[in-house]
């Protein structure tokens, strides 16, 4: 398994998509962040901003990043016959797959490090510093361990479609639902003006999406404990590491 993991990590960075969608990106946002504030906070009158500000607005598109990287790069292994060699060449399937696995924890870790990174750095340069440090980490801590989770999600499923042309499109069109599906979620948990009206039934079933699925973590406040935040990222990549590794393991490859 180290020896397919090395070769995948040598592979991937050479890769141009993921020096520019997992690092470049993020300092680039957050310089644009910074030089809007700088030109548009009197016309916007905003008299503070912080770290967290560009930390959050940065992170509202992990989910759409990763699913394009994780669907270009994951799913090119497959239609440019990188899988296939790597079995005729010895290596077995569970090894490629968990090397996979690894790899993809790796671009979502180092993307959200660097994301951390900018944001104090821009912070403390530019903004107004950081309103607090421990809960910065606490929230970003959370984030990492959702970012992970979603790309480990999009990689089984990029497995369990392989080299058909479903795998150009699954990962952005679901991050694009549940960009839409949490909006509606939080109107109808959170109205702006009076009470929630959804009867009990609904409004535990929408309580358990704002919770337990991550790809809607990105997009508003946590507005609950940690436990579950943790769960439902645990919960996704484990959905998607055996969705994965059960099809993956048998499919016959074309």
């Amino acid at each position: 398994m180290y020896k397919v993991f090395a070769a995948d990590i040598r592979r991937l960075l050479k890769n141009k998509n993921f020096y520019h969608l997992n690092v470049l990106w993020v300092v680039e946002y957050g310089l644009v962040f910074v030089l809007l504030f700088g030109l548009f906070d009197d016309f916007l009158g905003i008299d503070k901003l912080y770290a967290e500000d560009i930390f959050l607005q940065g992170i509202s598109v992990l989910p759409l990043i990763s699913s394009i990287f994780v669907g270009n790069y994951m799913g090119e292994e497959f239609r440019d016959g990188t899988i296939r060699n790597k079995i005729i060449r010895g290596a077995g399937r569970l090894e490629i797959y968990t090397s996979a696995i690894c790899c993809t924890i790796f671009v979502s870790l180092m993307t959200q490090v660097v994301l951390f990174l900018t944001s104090l750095l821009f912070g403390y340069t530019f903004l107004d510093g950081c309103m607090s440090v421990s809960g910065f980490i606490i929230r970003s801590g959370i984030f990492t361990l959702a970012g992970i989770a979603i790309s480990v999600f999009f990689t089984g499923l990029i497995y369990v479609f392989g080299s058909s042309k479903v795998s150009y499109v699954i990962c952005p069109s679901l991050a694009i639902v549940f960009y839409f599906v949490n909006t509606f979620v939080e109107y109808k948990l959170y109205p702006q003006s009076g009470p929630c009206t959804l009867t009990t039934s609904m409004q535990e079933a929408f309580l358990f999406v704002d919770k337990y699925i991550p790809l809607t973590y990105f997009y508003g406040d946590l507005m609950h404990n940690a436990d579950c935040y943790i769960i439902g990222s645990i919960g996704l990549a484990l959905l998607g590491i055996v969705m994965g590794a059960v099809v993956f393991l048998k499919k016959d490859l074309k």
